[in-house]
């Protein structure tokens, strides 16, 4: 039988209506414990990222090429913030270890997905006028939503992908226990 990581939801059968309800109202009981789980991971997600932000910028302002490598070098810092629970300097310094010998995987594959989703955006805004409609909100939304579940999502297949291109590299699980 085919579950989930969870081990209550069954996919190896089609489903009829209350049993997917249900399935999802057993999910939705897992949301506080969730919020509990990332809750502390917040903030240090938000610091590695504004530092590694800021500092990219920083980088861009002086010359495209240091813009670049930092880009390169921090692309994955939100993920390491979260995934191996350290703080912001440790996501910072983690993300450059991953990233290492890396960059041109790592730009080629944050560019494509910006230029897709930058192309998507556009797009939508080319639809919106000075006084939008009901649709031209809803549609606008809904490409908003795609295009930061695409980002967020390949962000985070990079980190993991990263992750397994280092055979010695400690794993999430070793990083938080020392």
């Amino acid at each position: 039988m085919a579950r989930d990581r969870a081990g209550d939801v069954d996919f190896a059968r089609p489903k009829t209506v209350s049993e997917v309800i249900g399935d999802a109202l057993r999910c939705y009981r897992r949301y506080p414990v969730l919020f509990a789980e990332i809750t502390p991971v917040l903030p240090v997600v938000a610091a590695a990222q504004i530092v590694a932000g800021l500092l990219t910028g920083l980088g861009f302002v002086a010359l495209i090429v240091p813009g670049l490598f930092l880009y390169a070098r921090w692309g994955v810092v939100a993920q390491a913030a979260a995934v191996d629970r350290v703080d912001w300097r440790g996501a910072l310094r983690r993300s450059a270890e991953l990233t290492a010998g890396q960059y041109l995987h790592v730009l080629g594959v944050l560019f494509t997905v910006g230029i897709f989703t930058g192309v998507l955006d556009s797009g939508a805004g080319a639809l919106v006028t000075s006084s939008p409609t009901g649709w031209q909100v809803l549609t606008g939304i809904v490409v908003e939503t795609v295009t930061l579940s695409v980002g967020a999502l390949t962000s985070a297949m990079l980190f993991f992908d990263l992750r397994a291109r280092r055979p010695g590299a400690p794993q999430a699980s070793e990083s938080t226990s020392s």
